[in-house]
């Protein structure tokens, strides 16, 4: 009974994982960006972030973005060590291509999280499993 009740109270890292004043979310897909922005909406209804992004060559690039454009207010867009990441300026253009929201094209994951920890406003990083392992300290 023990080992059943811990399991139920475990949750897996980077599901809507909130530290400080950073959110760490795997959602890397239109449908998973949805879902991200509807949980941003429920829990924090007036409230806009900044979010830290990269994602897969193969993913609907527009669509994950549109999804979640409503609640930013900046875009940091981030490349993982990968080669299946999309580059920072092709986040970019295909932002610039439906939106005006204000972006910075970021070298290196761990320096925006440290910049962003301690700060007033909220950071949601995602997009990718790849970026969680720079990202997530």
């Amino acid at each position: 009974e023990k080992a059943i009740e811990e399991g139920l109270q475990s949750t897996l890292p980077c599901r809507f994982e909130k530290k400080g004043n950073v959110i760490y979310d795997v959602a890397h897909n239109p449908d998973g960006m949805q879902r991200l922005n509807d949980a941003l909406s429920h829990l924090y209804p007036r409230k806009t972030f900044s979010f830290v992004i990269g994602i897969g060559k193969e993913k609907d690039l527009k669509a994950c973005l549109k999804n979640i454009a409503d609640k930013a207010h900046h875009f940091h867009f981030v490349q993982a060590e990968h080669p299946n990441s999309v580059s920072p300026e092709e986040l970019a253009a295909t932002l610039q291509s439906f939106s005006s929201c204000p972006y910075t094209v970021e070298r290196s994951i761990p320096d925006v999280i440290q910049r962003a920890k301690g700060k007033d406003e909220m950071y949601v990083v995602c997009g990718s499993f790849y970026i969680m392992k720079q990202a997530y300290a």
